[in-house]
């Protein structure tokens, strides 16, 4: 029982630590798409990236959310 209580620790920090990236990087992406970013040599604009990285980390988040649903369910059945 106190495994699966860790594990549904463990699983919700990553998942309150991904929701921050996810979040920061979304907010880092307007900031340079508001400012106008851009590459010095080429001149491509870098606010997409900074956005593509921030969609990049939800399937991260949907599985920690997975984890974190499956450990929570396997500490109730395990306390019945």
């Amino acid at each position: 029982r106190l495994q699966y209580g860790i594990d549904c620790i463990v699983n919700f920090l990553g998942l309150f630590l991904f929701i921050v990236i996810v979040w920061r990087l979304f907010a880092f992406g307007y900031g340079m798409q508001i400012g106008g970013e851009e590459s010095m040599t080429i001149r491509i604009p870098t606010g997409p990236f900074a956005y593509a990285a921030a969609i990049g980390c939800i399937p991260v988040c949907l599985i920690y959310l997975q984890k974190l649903l499956t450990s929570i369910v396997k500490t109730v059945k395990n306390e019945s």
